[in-house]
């Protein structure tokens, strides 16, 4: 009973600090197009974020450092650290001294936070998982990880709506004691980062590069990787291209919660889903479709936003969609990644496979600034396309992809 009660609590703990997160995400990407009326400023703030925290892990050495203390108290001490950010966004907000320049430097802050926060919530979640014996205790956490944010996001557009951005600021606070308190009510003994394979003194820099170079020795290992650069590119910044997507369906805060909220429901419904159909088609063909479904949702997406008045019912439909498509080869990466990879070069491909992903965020600033230069559609006209073709060039190379045997 207490070991199902730890896993109870660190899953609390998660989705509500997921449901801030989501909240206060919202509110900040809708106060910089409110203050802009630009995409550009709030890619800007994602990109800042993600730099940040991978900045900071390799400069702190943050997985070396969740090694050495019990995980409870680092993911307490940055629930606390959050808190304190949060608390200077909400105030400045509320004083009305909030400025562009303001919030993305306090959101770099949050990055640098999480740089040390999440390997810590990694290695809590490891511990908790393994002495729960849960099937799904690895998957349950980044389930409710993805349900908080979408349930945040569809939150904060309608408190931005009806109480101001001000409000939905502070929702992060009011989450912060709740996850506080289920943090350090988890009874364990003394957590600490598993051990194994490259020591941690190295640091993230040579985990990243050796990670790079068995990648690069590998076949399959590399075609993963190039497929998952190639919709990092093209495809997973849609994100960014939301809050214009929100105007032409009426421009409010609830338009855009209600839009972020699909694309990360359909994300979520890879879990029930992703089994089934690898039961009915082979790993190869599957990952096809699923680039060639993203590149025809991203065409069919911008010639349907060209019209004068598209319907709000069907394009929440088509980005939940597009979500699912977008989910399922991240997946599929990590786990050829995985399989692939020998047991004492494993944490370097994982780095490094993390690290390629940062091309997302920066990819979303280059399609922020072409959108608010030349609109939307043509952006996501030109992104289908080109994913489209990279997809048909790639087929070769997809065929490739499989799960190493005795993985």
């Amino acid at each position: 009973m207490q070991l199902l009660g730890n896993q109870a609590r660190y899953l609390c703990c998660v989705f509500l600090a997921a449901f801030g997160r989501g909240t206060q995400l919202l509110a900040a990407i809708y106060f910089l197009y409110l203050d802009t009326g630009d995409l550009h400023p709030a890619a800007l703030l994602v990109a800042a974020h993600a730099l940040a925290l991978a900045g900071c892990s390799l400069v702190l050495r943050s997985n070396a450092l969740a090694e050495r203390l019990d995980a409870r108290g680092v993911v307490a001490a940055a629930i606390l650290c959050h808190g304190a950010v949060s608390a200077t966004i909400a105030l400045l907000a509320f004083g009305q001294d909030l400025t562009r320049d303001g919030l993305l430097a306090l959101y770099a802050l949050h990055g640098a936070i999480s740089s040390v926060g999440m390997p810590a919530s990694l290695s809590l979640r490891h511990a908790v998982a393994r002495q729960d014996r849960a099937v799904h205790g690895q998957a349950l956490p980044k389930g409710l990880t993805g349900l908080g944010r979408a349930l945040g996001a569809l939150a904060g557009g309608l408190i931005v709506d009806r109480y101001g951005i001000a409000v939905a600021f502070a929702v992060p606070l009011l989450t912060l004691l709740p996850a506080l308190a289920a943090a350090l009510s988890i009874r364990l003994p003394a957590v600490h980062g598993p051990t194994g394979g490259p020591s941690p003194e190295a640091g993230q820099g040579r985990l990243l590069w050796s990670g790079l170079a068995a990648i690069r020795r590998n076949p399959a290992m590399r075609s993963a990787a190039v497929i998952f650069v190639a919709f990092n590119v093209f495809a997973a910044p849609v994100h960014r291209l939301l809050p214009d997507i929100a105007q032409k369906l009426g421009s409010s805060a609830s338009a855009l919660g209600a839009l972020t909220a699909s694309l990360l429901v359909g994300g979520l419904l890879l879990v029930p889903l992703a089994e089934a159909l690898g039961q009915r088609m082979a790993l190869h063909r599957l990952m096809l479709l699923s680039l060639l479904g993203q590149a025809l949702l991203l065409i069919l997406l911008g010639l349907y936003l060209d019209q004068a008045s598209p319907s709000p019912a069907v394009v929440p439909l088509l980005l939940g969609l597009l979500g699912f498509l977008l989910a399922y080869p991240a997946a599929v990466v990590l786990a050829v990644l995985q399989s692939h990879s020998p047991h004492p070069a494993r944490r370097g491909v994982l780095t490094a496979y993390t690290n390629l992903g940062l091309v997302a965020p920066v990819s979303g600033v280059g399609l922020a600034l072409l959108a608010d230069a030349f609109e939307i559609q043509p952006v996501m006209l030109a992104c289908g396309s080109a994913l489209l073709c990279l997809a048909l060039l790639q087929s070769g190379r997809i065929r490739s992809l499989s799960i190493a045997s005795g993985s």
